[in-house]
């Protein structure tokens, strides 16, 4: 059976207007720059699944948060969640509730700016790895983190941009491979790990970030040691109308494309 690829098109916690139009808009670029790699004559219906959050109220953010993740967490219980798109960062939170019980000893490998892992008492999109190791008991590993790094979860483990920049990425590729070791592992890549100098298409830029070229790399070497599964996050399309930001995420989803074919 082919997976198909999710598309959470998904503003929830955040309320920050473009993510939601951002998701459809990776996988438009996802498309356009992976040629015949995905879609066989006749497949391309079978391996696309998309769920929008209808239009909310402040109250009602809780409920259709609770309503895309229910969906993502039935699409990841079918067996055939391989590829998300998002969307808020908040949608990764159920696929790994579903990944971590079929794959028993499962880690996390992150991209982003933020490390998500405030000890918050409230799952949203900015203490969810705090959940992911607390709850769920994935070991995870944030990289290119630059914001507050010392209000995270002291159970989160953490390589920052600096060290990244640093130690160059040969050596962050290391550091991952070390962590994961042979176990199953899910990646996730918020697109604001990037500096926003050079990727200002995000919802909360953090100056200090990797370059395009240390993104590529990183996703390349990660992509290599062959997740169980991945998402792409955060895009925020209405801060990019020049689409300046998805010609930086092309050759990324260039190896992403090639991962999933």
């Amino acid at each position: 059976m082919t997976s198909p690829i999710h598309v959470a098109a998904f503003e929830g916690t955040s309320r920050v207007a473009g993510i939601a139009l951002g998701a459809l808009r990776l996988l438009t670029a996802l498309r356009e720059c992976s040629g015949a790699m995905l879609d066989a004559p006749g497949e391309a219906s079978s391996r696309l699944a998309t769920y929008f959050e209808s239009p909310v109220i402040v109250r009602e953010v809780t409920k259709n948060s609770a309503m895309v993740c229910r969906k993502v967490r039935a699409a990841a219980e079918a067996g055939n969640c391989r590829l998300l798109l998002g969307g808020e960062h908040l949608v990764t939170f159920p696929v790994l509730e579903v990944m971590v019980k079929r794959h028993p000893g499962l880690k996390l490998v992150v991209l982003d700016a933020h490390h998500d892992a405030y000890p918050h008492p409230v799952l949203n999109h900015w203490s969810l790895f705090h959940f992911a190791t607390r709850e769920l008991e994935i070991p995870t590993l944030v990289v290119g983190a630059r914001h507050e790094l010392d209000r995270a979860d002291s159970a989160c483990q953490i390589l920052s941009a600096d060290d990244v920049r640093e130690r160059g990425v040969d050596a962050a590729l290391d550091r991952i491979g070390d962590f994961v070791g042979g176990a199953p592992f899910y990646f996730s890549v918020d697109v604001d790990v990037v500096d926003p100098r050079t990727l200002r298409a995000v919802s909360d830029p953090v100056p200090g970030g990797i370059s395009g070229d240390e993104l590529l790399a990183l996703v390349r070497g990660v992509l290599g040691r062959q997740p169980v599964a991945m998402d792409v996050v955060e895009y925020n399309a209405l801060r990019d109308h020049d689409a300046s930001g998805l010609a930086v995420l092309r050759p990324m989803l260039v190896e992403v494309a090639r991962w999933l074919a």
